[in-house]
This record gives structure tokens, sequence and C-alpha cells, in this order.
């Protein structure tokens, strides 16, 4: 991998806590990685690794699940590049001692009725069916909760790898408790910074890695899902979603081009009300160090000092063709939209 490059794999639990981050921040060597199965604790050895490899791995949970990030500049040749880079990756199975310590785990589950939402039951139900299907494989890796999360769990009815509503129980009463408790939890002081101008940052042990923290670990996968740590990146949002009404748009201004170091970017994206990106005729979903931003003047951003802006309008009025490089399409007529901004190594 090239040390000018970001680059992350990340190993996550199924739940969104990132343990092992393997990336360019730390200068990491290429090669050989052994990932070994480790009920007591997690994390990454460099140092000791068993011969042949130039990194252990324990994880402490049967699934999980590696997100992998490279920084591309989105032109044919680079993607040409990462393409190559792909081409070294692979994954081999190793043989180990002892019984498996859980089932295959079946991804057709993943497409099976039983697990969807429809008419038949509610995105909550489905939600509760797959996490009782692989909790009892995957408790928390913070060993001293394991007990009292499984006694909460059994008690909401989870049993034998099953969800069972109990009795008189009500699931959207339960969803908006859990959401009222997350949002009484992230207006506690410190949960979250500000960093001037209506953004917020979360505080280091909020993002992540949450350890016990599971109501940030709820709130944060709703939007962000395998968010990574603030040693690897860090999402300034906004605290409000921006409304923007049909026929208006924004201005974003930067008083200074964000500084990063060799290896780092940054970048600007903006999601629709649905929480997803986008969709417009030009692919732009992010605006960034790697795009071809320009000040008032003309010039590259990518090769001076001082203020500019970035346009968010909607995909189907066209700004001015000096306006172009720097337009972030947001959705057509008029609709909320959240904007978070993305660094690393600041």
């Amino acid at each position: 991998m090239p040390d000018d490059r970001f680059w992350v794999f990340s190993i996550c639990t199924p739940y969104g806590d990132v343990l092992v981050n393997i990336g360019n921040l730390e200068a990491h060597l290429p090669g050989k990685y052994l990932m070994k199965y480790d009920n007591r604790e997690y994390g990454l050895d460099t140092k000791n690794p068993p011969a042949g490899f130039v990194g252990l791995i324990k994880f402490p949970m049967a699934y999980g699940l590696s997100n992998m990030r490279i920084l591309t500049s989105r032109t044919n040749e680079d993607l040409a590049a990462i393409w190559a880079l792909q081409a070294g990756f692979s994954v081999e199975a190793q043989d180990r001692p002892g019984n498996p310590v859980a089932p295959a785990l079946n991804f057709s589950m993943f497409r099976s009725q039983e697990y969807l939402p429809g008419v038949n039951q509610t995105f909550e139900e489905a939600v509760l069916k797959v996490a009782a299907k692989i909790a009892a494989y995957n408790p928390p890796y913070v060993t001293g909760d394991r007990l009292w999360v499984k006694t909460k769990l059994a008690k909401a009815g989870f049993k034998n790898d099953e969800f069972i509503q109990p009795k008189g129980s009500d699931i959207g009463l339960a969803v908006a408790s859990a959401n009222e408790t997350v949002e009484q939890f992230t207006a506690k002081p410190g949960v979250l910074h500000d960093v001037g101008n209506g953004w917020v940052i979360h505080d280091h042990q909020y993002i992540g890695l949450y350890n016990s923290n599971y109501e940030m670990r709820y709130q944060v996968a709703s939007y962000l899902y395998l968010g990574l740590a603030d040693d690897q990146c860090v999402y300034p949002s906004r605290a409000e979603e921006i409304s923007v009404d049909q026929g208006k748009s924004i201005l974003f201004t930067f008083a200074a081009v964000p500084k990063i170091k060799e290896g780092g970017f940054w970048s600007l994206t903006a999601y629709g009300p649905d929480q997803d990106l986008i969709e417009n005729d030009l692919n732009r979903y992010s605006l960034g160090d790697r795009d071809a931003l320009t000040f008032p003047d003309g010039s590259l951003v990518s090769d001076g000092e001082g203020s500019f802006q970035v346009l968010l309008q909607a995909t189907d009025i066209e700004p001015p063709a000096n306006w172009t490089s720097n337009w972030l399409p947001i959705t057509a007529g008029g609709s909320n939209i959240t904007v978070t901004l993305r660094w690393a190594e600041v």
C-alpha cells in the first residue's frame, strides 16, 4: 500500500464496535495477519506474532465483519490503481484445535422473511429476531457486562436463539423508551463537544469503540454504522438536521483550507431524509481534498490558502459553470438533510 494513501481495515463486531484497525496511520506492514478467537480479550499484537505472520488479531466474538476503506480520487486512473491493490487482498481459513465455538453464520437468514420487516412483523420485531439468533455467540467484549446483559436479554424475550415477545409487553413503547434514554444520554455534558458554528463531535469514548456505552452505540449505528474511532477519523456533524426549502440552496464557507497530514483526507458529505447518499447525475456524493475545488478567483484550493465555499443545491437546479466544481447536489424539491465532515489526521 502506498504511504501517501489513507487506508484502513477495520475488524468490527456485528453491533458496530470497531475493535481493531490495521492501516497507514499506524504504519502497519503488509503481509499476513492471523485472526484468532479469544473470548477474554481482543486487540492487535504486532510485536510477538506467530511465525509467518506480521500480526495477531484476537477477537472475542464468534461473528464479526471487516470494513475496508481505501482513499480514492474517483478518477478512472485512480480506480484502476485501487483495483490492482484489491487483487492482492485475500482471506484464508486456518485449521484450529477444538470444537466450533458457534454454528456457521447462515447468510441466507438476512433474506428470509422470518427476519425481514413486512406485513407480518415490524422492523423492530425483525431486528430483535436477528439479534436473538446471534446474541448467545457474540456476548459483550466487556467481560464484566456479560451476566447482566444476558439477564436483561432473557427478560426481553431472548431464549434458545429465538425472540418471543413477553406477554403484556409493547414493542412500540419499548422503542420509544429506548430512544428517549438515548436522547437523555446524548444531552449529558461531555458526550458531544461544540466545535463552533453549529458543529459538534462525539467525545472519544462515544464513537468507534463504545465499551459499556450501549446507548451511544445504538445512537451512532442509526446513522454511522461502523464509524471509526477518533484515532482514525473525526466526524464533525451539524447538531440538527438542515431544512432546505424548495428552490433554496446552502453555502458552506470554509474560512481556511482544512489542514491534514500526509496520508489523511477531509470530505463533506450530504445525506437525504432517509439518511442515505443522494443520487445525482454527477455521481458526486462528497467534496473534499481529492476534488478540484476552487477559490472565488478560479484557482485550485489544493494549490493555495484562504477562504472558499461549497454549494449545496438541488440535483435538478444546475448552478453557473463557475460553481460546478464546488457543487454538492442535494435532494430536489426541498427536504431535511444531514451534513457530515470527515477528517483523517487533522
